[in-house]
């Protein structure tokens, strides 16, 4: 029977089952999904994503089948009424099929995904990094007694330290201790000399004794009590905003 006496799906159709191929198998050797061919052989147009893809599913089927690929294109504009489609000018990415540009879609977003945890983890790396080197440099040493310009000095609390009812002892006329609640930033001054700069670290006392004024600059001064000459002071602000005491002796 001539090919021009029949529906283009019914020679589609009947090609293949001439060699007795299922939809499944022509998929298989073509890429075309079975889908797209039962949608070619009923001329159900509605179902393939397109005309210049379907147009495209054709000439692969046509070749596949041993059919007229200009003839079997011939019919196929008859059928669908629509302007032959210009492939030179035709935009692949605008018109790829939606599921291939849909997986693509995914997987970009999986890649951006993993960059973005990349960047975080390196980012924290690098944060606790650089907060174990501020501890170790900014604290003063577990064990240590410093001196810093007799009269006044600053001690661990693990270092013969008064309790905060002791008497004051001869050689000082004032005596500062610490307790802070939380991890605090502060600067200690007396004398003309800096006696500690750093983390004051929770669960320690810290200590300054001297003949001299005590100044303290802190910042979250709020969760840090203070002693002075035995007595209980309070905390040493009512902000976490950074401040300053000065306590005489």
């Amino acid at each position: 029977m001539a090919e021009g006496q029949l529906k283009l799906g019914e020679i589609l159709r009947e090609k293949r089952e001439e060699r007795e191929l299922t939809r499944d198998e022509v998929s298989g050797v073509t890429h075309v999904s079975s889908r797209y061919i039962a949608a070619l052989e009923e001329e159900d147009w509605d179902k393939l994503p397109g005309r210049a893809y379907a147009l495209g599913y054709l000439k692969i089927y046509s070749r596949f089948l041993g059919l007229n690929e200009e003839e079997m294109v011939s019919l196929f504009n008859q059928v669908y009424s629509v302007k032959p489609v210009d492939w030179k000018s035709l935009d692949w990415k605008k018109t790829e099929e939606p599921e291939l540009r849909s997986a693509r879609d995914r997987k970009s977003d999986r890649s951006t995904l993993f960059k973005r945890l990349l960047v975080l983890l390196v980012s924290l790396a690098v944060f606790f990094t650089f907060l174990f080197i501020f501890f170790s440099f900014h604290s003063l040493p577990e064990g240590e007694e410093v001196v810093v310009n007799p009269p006044v000095s600053a001690i661990e609390p693990e270092e013969i330290l008064p309790s905060p009812s002791a008497e004051v002892g001869p050689q000082f006329s004032l005596t500062v201790t610490l307790f802070p609640e939380k991890a605090a930033w502060a600067e200690i001054w007396s004398g003309g000399n800096e006696v500690f700069s750093g983390i004051l670290v929770p669960n320690k006392e810290y200590v300054v004794k001297s003949n001299y004024p005590i100044e303290v600059e802190i910042k979250g001064g709020n969760e840090v009590k203070a002693v002075v000459n035995g007595k209980d002071w309070g905390y040493l602000s009512e902000k976490e905003e950074a401040s300053r005491q000065v306590f005489e002796p």
